[in-house]
């Protein structure tokens, strides 16, 4: 019986901090998200800002450390969450 390696899904988080301006945010996440709008960018540091934190993206491995660490070198706040099933 052969066992496929089950993949893990990753959710990563934007974190609020006293340092990125509004526009440097959604200049960041418009770049790096897949399909993020100029509106949905901005909705997202509305909700980071008021509520300290957002879901921004949901997806698998390699992908999503990718957008992570591009979002980190950024310089924004960015966590990650392995969910094991």
């Amino acid at each position: 019986m052969i066992r496929k390696k089950r993949r893990k899904k990753i959710q990563l988080t934007l974190l609020d901090d006293d340092y990125n301006t509004f526009t440097s945010v959604i200049s960041g996440l418009q770049s790096y998200l897949p399909e993020c709008s100029v509106l949905r960018a901005e909705q997202i540091a509305q909700i980071v800002h008021t509520k300290g934190k957002c879901s921004i993206y949901t997806g698998f491995g390699p992908e999503a450390f990718m957008i992570q660490s591009r979002l980190i070198k950024r310089g924004l706040l960015v966590e990650s969450k392995v969910y094991k099933k």
